[in-house]
């Protein structure tokens, strides 16, 4: 739940800057939904994105129960990176180059490395 609320709220806040390149369904629907619920107003956009970004906080409070605060961290930061590069590739056409893809790499052997430690 955590990457999910953390990966909206830098959505709302890049599409608080610049509309999404990419014309798909997912992007039409959350378009419509900034367009006729929020009227296109950038600030009401930017404060749903920190609302989400409250609620990451608490859900980060919660995972801290099950490791250790560095391993927790780094691995959920690792995944919301890599959730990162998808959504600017898929939803705003952002070009992933050779340099991109082997630092997604070593980041998913980042993460397969802290959670066989047994710190999960």
């Amino acid at each position: 739940m955590t990457i999910i609320f953390e990966i909206c709220g830098q959505y709302l806040f890049k599409v608080s800057y610049k509309k999404p390149a990419i014309d798909n369904v997912l992007n039409k629907n959350i378009l419509y939904f900034i367009d006729k619920v929020l009227y296109n107003n950038k600030t009401a956009i930017v404060l749903i994105g920190m609302i989400l970004y409250a609620i990451t906080g608490f859900f980060v409070y919660k995972l801290l129960a099950f490791g250790h605060l560095g391993i927790i961290n780094i691995v959920w930061h690792l995944i919301h990176f890599i959730a990162l590069f998808f959504v600017g590739y898929f939803l705003f056409g952002e070009k992933l180059n050779l340099k991109k893809i082997i630092a997604i790499g070593l980041a998913l052997v980042s993460i397969v490395m802290f959670m066989s430690d047994g710190f999960h």
